[in-house]
Parts: structure tokens; sequence; C-alpha cells
């Protein structure tokens, strides 16, 4: 079920570049809305990191 409060606009060839506090990133954004963006083709080792500071 979509619970989303804001329309997501789909993008097309849009980098947003990520940090992890220690190195930089680059994403592919694929839609964004007032509240946020969806980003894909994230490197894993800024996935693994994240889950290790929870």
């Amino acid at each position: 079920m979509n619970k989303r409060r804001h329309q997501r606009i789909e993008v097309q060839n849009v980098v947003a570049n990520l940090s992890d506090g220690v190195d930089f990133f680059s994403g592919t954004v694929n839609d964004v809305s007032r509240a946020g963006m969806l980003l894909a083709d994230i490197p894993k080792e800024l996935h693994d990191w994240g889950k290790s500071c929870q």
C-alpha cells in the first residue's frame, strides 16, 4: 500500500554524492518529492558501514 503524503516525480540522469563521514560515493536518483529522494546504485561499502552504526 502506498502511504506517501507527497507526490513523487521520476527524474533521469541525476546523480547525488553521498558521504559516510570518511569517503564520498555517487548514487543515481530515481525520483524526488518534497520530503526526499529515492537513491539507487549506492555502493555496498556504504550500506555495510551504516548497518554497523545502528
